[in-house]
């Protein structure tokens, strides 16, 4: 019911930024009117409402026919919002894909909390690719040598004996995971506050980007925090690569992390709790959770450590694509992924495609995404890059007294914080 009032505020917040000359490129405002017109059509989520409403024990038939004009509504609303990008915007948006150094400088320290020193960035990630592409090769020949690393990630995505039944069958696979990690490290590595020893996986809505994400706890966790996976078409997702995903945005990274900002209100202002966040340091730590887990001997099939290992060398190409596309930098001259070139939205589809291993539709969601976000795709492996050093500095200050569950404690219960901030707060004695 509050779709058209909403939709019609960021029309008029769009407006008066066109009245400004400020605006976006083409390719993101296309996307939007594309992702508008799923809302909007016969196939969206909008358009089955009614019918769940209908199937409820918990709807009366007040509240069934309130769904249902309040879905019409919606679907209406997000038609209208369509029409207006085609009519009114998109004869304005950009032509240029990327944002230019200074915006991308404000929008890093933005998702960072530090001032990035992008060519550094730049180099440190090629140079990561060629690590964890050394990691990956190593362990494709450990589970056939006979396969090339394109043709063994082809044949997991592939395989029936390496995909879940159903998506069912996923959602149940991922939360049993989860669960299972969280009674075995509660008190071992992590002190898990009680709001966050329930966790919830579903099966996302179709109409937004490919890809998981986590929904937090409601501030008294009587709502559990939620992983969400927006499949597209996949029936029976290959399962490889989606056990890190699983730590990443379930237990013990974004639910762990959110769940111990929420419950920390003798330290914390509600704020700092409930609604700032720092990507670098969020999205670092789930990066640093994946990792973890490899090292905790959670990944106990080697498919499944390939998988993670694909996971991190997609976020070091991100970093890599994204800060080379919005600098308009060139691909070092000893790189063996077109030397010299120039990146643009065909070279960024080939190497998350080619190199990083996605499939084509998720590379081509994930592209865009880093076109219409600036920097924010960098902050994974630049915040997990920060907390790893952290540990290693404390490690080596502490000798044998240092306790991964300390260190992990005052990562975690200072909030989430930029990364400046958050290196401040590590390095303050106990």
């Amino acid at each position: 019911e509050g779709l058209s009032g909403a939709l019609a505020g960021y029309r008029e917040t769009l407006t008066a930024a066109l009245a400004e000359r400020r605006v976006v490129a083409r390719r993101q405002v296309e996307t939007v009117r594309e992702q508008c017109g799923v809302h909007a059509g016969d196939t969206g989520w909008f358009a089955g409402l009614p019918a769940q409403a209908a199937a409820s024990p918990c709807a009366d038939d007040a509240m069934r026919a309130r769904i249902a004009a309040g879905a019409l509504l919606a679907r209406e609303a997000y038609a209208g919002f369509a029409r207006f990008l085609v009519e009114a915007y998109l004869p304005h948006a950009a032509a240029d894909d990327a944002v230019g150094a200074d915006r991308y400088a404000r929008a890093a320290v933005n998702h960072l909390g530090l001032k990035l020193d992008a060519p550094e960035a730049y180099s440190w990630a090629w140079n990561e690719i060629r690590r964890l592409e050394a990691e990956i090769r190593r362990v494709t020949a450990q589970i056939d040598p006979s396969c090339s690393v394109p043709e063994l990630v082809q044949r997991l995505k592939m395989d029936p004996t390496t995909r879940a039944a159903s998506r069912e069958d996923f959602v149940r696979l991922m939360t049993e995971r989860q669960l299972q990690a969280l009674a075995q490290l509660d008190g071992v590595h992590f002190d898990v506050p009680a709001g966050a020893r329930r966790i919830d996986v579903k099966v996302a809505p179709p109409g937004g980007p490919l890809g998981a994400y986590y929904m937090p706890a409601s501030e008294d966790f009587s709502r559990p925090g939620c992983v969400w996976y927006s499949m597209g078409d996949h029936k029976c997702p290959p399962l490889f690569a989606e056990i890190s995903t699983a730590y990443h945005e379930g237990f013990p990274g974004h639910h762990l992390q959110i769940c111990i900002q929420i419950a920390q209100a003798e330290r914390l202002s509600r704020f700092q709790r409930v609604a700032s966040g720092n990507t670098g340091h969020a999205e670092g730590w789930a990066l640093y959770a994946e990792q973890l887990m490899l090292e905790l001997g959670y990944f106990e099939r080697p498919e499944y450590e390939l998988g993670m290992y694909i996971e991190q060398l997609v976020r070091a190409w991100r970093v890599v694509v994204d800060i080379g596309l919005h600098l308009e930098l060139p691909i070092p001259a000893d790189s063996d992924f077109h030397p010299g070139e120039h990146w643009n939205h065909e070279l960024m589809l080939e190497a998350m495609h080619r190199r990083a291993h996605l499939g084509e539709d998720s590379a081509r969601s994930e592209v865009i995404r880093y076109m219409g976000w600036p920097a924010q795709a960098i902050a994974y492996k630049l915040g997990q890059r920060t907390i790893l050093a952290l540990r290693e500095e404390r490690r080596a200050r502490e000798g044998a007294a240092f306790s991964l569950k300390r260190f992990h404690a005052r990562v975690l219960e200072v909030g989430s914080v930029g990364l400046d901030l958050l290196a401040k707060v590590v390095r303050e004695p106990a």
